[in-house]
C-alpha cells in the first residue's frame, strides 16, 4: 500500500477518496479522469494505491477497508468515497449541505426510469460515490461490508446493500446527478438524460473486470 497523492487544500469538512490497484488500467482511468477533475476544481483528496489481489472481483472488495483507513488517517473529516474512473464536473456543494442526522449517503438507481423495466420498483443502492460521516458507526459498519464481500466473495456494492439492511446508520439519498452514468451496460445511452451532472462515471469495470489478473 502505498500513498499515491495527497492534496493539503483545505475546505470544509471532507475530503475526496478513492483508490487503484497498482499495474493496472485503473491507474490510467485514474489520471485520464477522477485526477484532473479533483485538480481543477481544487478540491482536497488522498488516493491510495493498493496491490492487485488477481481479480477484479477481490480488487473492489478492498473499498470499505481503503474507506476504514482513510476514515482513522482524517479523524475531523467525513470522506466522499468515489470510483476511480468517476469525475467531478462542478464543484459538489451538496456535500455541505447534508443534514447532521445522516451517517451516509449514496444513490439508489431506480429500474424502471433508468434501464425501461416496466413495473420493475428495484431500487439499486451505486457504490460509486458516497459521502461517509467520519463516526463510530460508519467505522462500524466498514468492518461489516469489507467482511461480507471478502468472506461471500461478491461484489463490494452487494455486500454494502446487505449489511446496510441490518444496521443503525441513517441514509441520505443523494440525487442521480451525483452519481451520473454515462453509457447503459449494452453502450447505448441512458433512457435518463441529465444535461448538467455534477459527477459522472464511466464504468470501466465493463471494459476490464474480465482481464485483471
Amino acid at each position: 500500500m502505498t500513498e499515491f497523492k495527497i492534496s493539503n487544500i483545505k475546505i470544509d469538512n471532507w475530503i475526496v477518496v478513492a483508490f487503484v490497484t497498482h499495474d493496472t488500467v485503473y491507474e490510467l482511468e485514474l489520471a485520464q479522469h477522477l485526477l484532473p477533475s479533483l485538480e481543477k476544481i481544487g478540491l482536497p483528496h488522498y488516493i491510495e494505491v493498493i496491490d492487485n489481489k488477481g481479480s477484479w472481483l477481490k480488487n473492489v472488495a478492498e473499498k470499505p477497508a481503503v474507506a476504514y483507513r482513510a476514515l482513522e488517517k482524517y479523524p475531523s473529516k467525513n470522506i466522499i468515497l468515489l470510483d476511480a474512473d468517476s469525475e467531478i464536473l462542478e464543484y459538489p456543494k451538496l456535500f455541505n449541505e447534508i443534514p447532521e442526522e445522516y451517517d451516509l449517503a449514496c444513490h439508489f438507481l431506480e429500474w424502471e426510469s433508468w434501464y425501461g423495466y416496466k413495473g420493475d420498483k428495484t431500487k439499486e443502492l451505486l457504490s460509486g460515490t458516497m459521502f461517509l460521516r467520519n463516526n463510530d458507526k460508519i467505522k462500524e459498519l466498514c468492518k461489516q461490508w469489507y467482511d461480507r464481500a471478502n468472506n461471500n466473495h461478491e461484489w463490494e456494492q452487494k455486500s454494502l446493500a446487505s449489511v446496510i439492511v441490518n444496521s443503525e446508520v441513517k441514509i441520505f439519498s443523494l440525487p442521480l446527478s451525483y452519481c451520473y452514468i454515462k453509457t447503459l451496460p449494452s453502450g447505448e445511452e441512458p433512457i435518463v438524460k441529465i444535461d448538467n451532472p455534477t459527477i459522472v462515471h464511466f464504468q470501466a469495470s465493463r471494459r476490464y473486470k474480465k482481464v485483471i489478473k
